[in-house]
């Protein structure tokens, strides 16, 4: 029998993973302290920060886990949920800030749609002015502009979800890229663990919204170079996700209206072409004519974003905001090449050698015979 849903209610706990972020915790902390909504508590899980943050995090009147080694963001959280008493558990990042009524929010949304299991918002400002930060989060806004009411993925920098539809998959998926070692002092695969908590969710039947009415603030990255590094990290674990659960490769996410197949075919067709540089001029032509072609592609494929990143700012350049996405195509298409290698490193680590020594135990146990 399902437990009764009483919203309005019930104790949120928040649960707050965090790593080495003390240039913005203190921002992060003080707008969880000043929130109107008192029934709730808040845990600070630190995953094994080597600057100050732990020393900030027992600055605030809040409940504090110290984790020993850096684990990553899936296990911290799921540390923090076993140390939380709330029916409903929400999750942000260290990098977020909350507005003052963020929490009955929550609550007045999960009343309204009483059959959900988990709702989750996105981003109403960037903290960060620069550039960059300004990009990616018009980059993220529109992505999501038009995501349906009942998604099939999640994010966990801001969201709620019951208790027990959190339980009932076992929470964030903790796996790693070898597990027949001792992983103690190893970090878990992460990044993607949210999209792959929403999968595990809608695959059990329970259900996700969307809602653009609870935004809060981000850090978004500051300079090109962190984003780069950021893109780079979101499609090689992606791919790891696909590794371990493949049927995610079919499954629509919140970055939905970013179709990637066509993109990742014609990277592939560029870089490719680049070989006919070798075979004279027919060859060198052929590649100006594919190299060309494919920037003709990225351009009406991508016009609408673009046209999007200049009505919501005037300093956007068209020919310099092209040029950089064409880059983070590029970037992320190497995420994806070294996340397909860790994922048959994975599968052999994980899989193949542990069939090698069940047939190996089973041909000795039989000569014995």
């Amino acid at each position: 029998m399902m437990p009764v849903k009483e919203p309005k209610k019930s104790m949120i706990s928040i649960i707050v993973p965090i790593h080495n972020s003390s240039h913005m915790l203190n921002s992060c902390l003080s707008a969880l302290k000043n929130l109107k909504d008192k029934n709730h508590e808040i845990v600070l899980v630190d995953d094994g920060s080597t600057d100050n943050s732990l020393t900030i995090c027992r600055e605030f009147n809040f409940n504090v886990l110290a984790l020993q080694h850096n684990k990553g963001q899936a296990v911290a959280r799921n540390k923090g949920v076993e140390q939380s008493k709330g029916d409903i558990i929400a999750f942000i990042d260290s990098d977020v800030i909350v507005p003052t009524n963020w929490l009955e929010k929550y609550r007045e949304l999960l009343f309204t749609h009483i059959d959900t299991d988990m709702i989750c918002s996105g981003y109403g400002w960037s903290v960060e002015d620069a550039l960059p930060a300004k990009f990616a989060f018009h980059e993220c806004a529109y992505r999501r502009q038009n995501l349906p009411l009942y998604i099939t993925s999640s994010i966990s920098s801001n969201c709620v979800i019951y208790r027990d539809a959190f339980e009932d998959i076992g929470g964030f998926p903790e796996y790693y890229l070898n597990d027949n070692r001792d992983n103690t002092n190893t970090k878990a695969v992460a990044i993607n663990e949210d999209a792959e908590l929403g999968f595990l969710l809608a695959r059990n039947g329970r259900k996700i919204i969307w809602s653009n009415n609870n935004p809060v603030g981000h850090y978004f990255r500051k300079s090109w170079r962190e984003y780069l590094n950021q893109q780079f990290g979101f499609s090689r674990y992606a791919m790891l996700s696909v590794f371990k659960f493949p049927k995610m490769l079919f499954n629509e996410d919140i970055y939905s209206q970013e179709k990637m197949i066509p993109q990742i075919l014609i990277i592939s067709t560029m870089l490719l072409a680049t070989s006919g540089l070798f075979f004279g001029t027919i060859g060198i032509i052929a590649t100006i004519a594919l190299e060309i072609g494919g920037l003709l592609f990225f351009y009406y494929y991508l016009y609408d974003f673009l046209r999007f990143l200049k009505s919501n700012h005037n300093n956007y350049v068209f020919h310099q905001i092209f040029f950089f996405i064409i880059v983070t195509r590029f970037i992320w298409f190497g995420g994806v090449v070294i996340g397909i290698n860790d994922g048959f490193s994975m599968l052999r680590n994980n899989y193949f050698l542990k069939a090698v020594v069940k047939l190996k135990s089973r041909y000795i146990k039989t000569r014995r015979k």
